[in-house]
C-alpha cells in the first residue's frame, strides 16, 4: 500500500503540510470569467465584437482577486487612482466534499494574502485536508469556521489519521449530526449534499432515491 504523501502547501508553506492530492488539485485551479447576459447582448450589437471568455494568471486566490476586479471594474468600482483603497469584498466560503477540502486550503492562502475579507468557512463533508500543524495554524484564523458532518459518512473519516505514519488532523469546529431516520442506509446517501442541506432545513428535499 503506497501511503498518502504530506508536502508543505504550495501557496503557503509556513501553514503545515497537507494531502498531496488536494495540494494538486488546488494548485491546478483555473477561473474564467463567464460572459453575462448583457455583456453577450452588448457585442452581438457591436460589428466584429466577440464575447470571449476571459482567463487569468496566478493562484487561485490571485485569479479569483483578478476576476473580482474585473467585476469591479466593469460596475465602475475599481480605485481610480494607483493606492487608492480597495473596495471591500466580505465573502462567505463553503464547499461540500473535496470542494470543502479545496475551500479550507483557499481560505488558508486567503489570509496571508488578503485578497477577500473572508468571514466565515462552512464546509460539508469535508476530508481531512493537512496535518496537526496545519489545523493548529487554521483554528487561529479570525474567522468563523464550522464543519457540518453526518456521522454516518465515511468520507470526513479520509484520508486516515494513523499516529506518527499520517498525521491528519481536522479543522475546527465541528457540528456532527447523524442521518439515520433520514436518509436510506447507504454510502452515497449519507455523502449526499442533498443529505446535508436537509439537516440543515427539513424543506430541502433528499436526494431521489435516498
Amino acid at each position: 500500500m503506497t501511503l498518502p504523501r504530506f508536502p508543505p502547501f504550495r501557496q503557503v508553506p509556513s501553514a503545515g503540510r497537507v494531502a498531496t492530492g488536494f495540494d494538486t488539485i488546488y494548485s491546478s485551479l483555473k477561473v474564467v470569467k463567464r460572459t453575462l447576459p448583457r455583456e453577450a447582448e452588448l457585442a452581438a450589437a457591436t460589428p466584429g465584437a466577440v464575447a470571449a471568455p476571459e482567463t487569468f494568471s496566478g493562484s487561485f486566490a490571485e485569479q479569483l482577486d483578478q476576476l473580482a476586479s474585473s467585476r469591479e471594474a466593469t460596475r465602475g468600482l475599481a480605485p481610480a487612482v494607483t493606492g487608492r483603497e480597495r473596495q471591500p469584498r466580505p465573502t462567505v466560503v463553503t464547499g461540500h466534499s473535496l470542494g470543502g477540502a479545496l475551500t479550507t486550503l483557499f481560505v488558508m492562502e486567503n489570509s496571508t494574502k488578503q485578497k477577500f475579507g473572508v468571514t466565515t468557512l462552512c464546509t460539508f463533508a469535508s476530508p481531512r485536508v493537512g496535518d496537526k500543524e496545519f489545523a493548529r495554524l487554521f483554528g487561529l484564523l479570525p474567522i468563523d469556521s464550522w464543519r457540518i458532518v453526518n456521522t454516518l459518512d465515511l468520507v470526513p473519516k479520509l484520508p486516515p489519521h494513523i499516529p506518527v505514519l499520517l498525521d491528519y488532523d481536522h479543522v475546527d469546529k465541528a457540528s456532527p449530526f447523524s442521518a439515520a431516520g433520514f436518509a436510506k442506509n447507504s454510502l452515497a446517501c449519507w455523502h449526499a449534499v442533498e443529505t446535508y442541506l436537509h439537516w440543515l432545513d427539513l424543506t430541502c428535499a433528499p436526494q431521489q432515491g435516498c
